[in-house]
């Protein structure tokens, strides 16, 4: 895990699925009628989706998005300093809510042009409770990096004693050779 792009892509991942689940919460008490799963079907294919198949496929999908977007905190993070993480972290979960929504508003997507305010407010909370999550996991993963680095920085040297036996050089050898 050395590699920053695949660190972001884990770290948005696993906040994706979190996301996912907070999502579904509302969803299945009915104060919501749009999941971030059905928007990535509408974007994707055009509809909502209608089999299960098709609402795994579109979960997948969002958690692909939600990786690609730890990629990019994961390289805008150096950039920033490591103070108020959490801050950071969650700032950028609602700024990816508002380039989605504003995004769906802009390119005229049904699905998010007409979302109700309760929907709206329930992304915004789950967005919000990604970038959490995304720099939680994200600093951890660094951490445990740096750690590795560390430990395998000390396994590879080799002590030296403080006294080393002195052994004398050895004579070269003499050639035998009387035709010179």
């Amino acid at each position: 895990m050395q590699d920053r792009f695949v660190r972001g892509y884990l770290a948005g991942a696993v906040a994706g699925v979190i996301m996912a689940v907070l999502d579904l919460i509302p969803f299945m008490l009915g104060i919501t009628k749009v999941r971030y799963l059905d928007m990535a079907a509408v974007v994707i294919w055009g509809d909502f989706p209608k089999a299960t198949w098709e609402e795994i496929f579109a979960q997948v999908l969002h958690i692909a998005v939600a990786g690609l977007f730890g990629i990019a905190f994961a390289y805008l993070l150096p950039r920033l300093e490591s103070k108020y993480l959490l801050l950071k972290g969650s700032t950028y979960g609602a700024a990816t809510w508002f380039i989605m929504h504003t995004s769906g508003s802009f390119f005229h997507v049904p699905i998010l042009e007409k979302s109700t305010p309760e929907t709206t407010l329930s992304h915004l909370v789950t967005a919000t409770i990604y970038g959490l999550v995304l720099a939680s996991v994200l600093a951890w993963l660094e951490n445990y990096v740096k750690s590795e680095q560390k430990s395998h920085m000390f396994s590879h040297t080799v002590p030296s004693p403080a006294y080393k036996h002195y052994t004398p050089p050895t004579p070269p050898e003499e050639d035998d050779d009387e035709s010179k």
